[in-house]
């Protein structure tokens, strides 16, 4: 008796524990210790609109969150260079208004194509209320068990 007592409270540790790790891998980023703990990454259609949005926005610092680690510096630097072209003033001036129209973006997923550890995912992209449409691709690599964004 006492031995299937102590098998069920190991049981109900166990599952304590695995339900903690999974309700924790939709919130954690796919490169931390969640990822080594066997969480699924995000799909890497779901890792690039996401990506797309930050970048729409303007928002630098979110869209550093789903790219590649040696992304990251080729594209701060196109940034740094970018704000020395146009002035600091006008590149905040162009974000603020670029977080605004970003608003009525409308994303349809075309395409993804996986090939081992590189994804390239096309999306439309549409204004609300209008008719023209941006076709962007994406290309992602798989780092730390997750889905990342490269440049090109």
């Amino acid at each position: 008796m006492q031995k299937e007592k102590t098998k069920m409270k190991k049981a109900m540790i166990f599952a304590a524990l695995c339900a903690a790790v999974l309700a924790g891998c939709g919130k954690k980023d796919s490169s931390s210790v969640w990822s080594a703990i066997g969480c699924v990454s995000k799909a890497p259609e779901a890792v690039a609109q996401k990506f797309l949005e930050c970048k729409l926005q303007g928002d630098i610092d979110c869209a550093k969150k789903y790219m590649s680690k040696y992304a990251i510096k080729d594209f701060e630097a196109l940034i740094e260079k970018t704000k020395k072209k146009m002035g600091e003033k006008v590149f905040n001036e162009m974000t603020k208004k670029a977080k605004e129209k970003a608003k009525g973006i409308k994303f349809t997923k075309k395409n993804v194509k996986i090939d081992g550890n590189i994804a390239t995912v096309t999306f439309s992209l549409s204004e609300e209320g209008e008719k023209i449409t941006l076709v962007k691709e994406v290309t992602l690599v798989k780092e730390d068990g997750g889905w990342k964004v490269i440049m090109k």
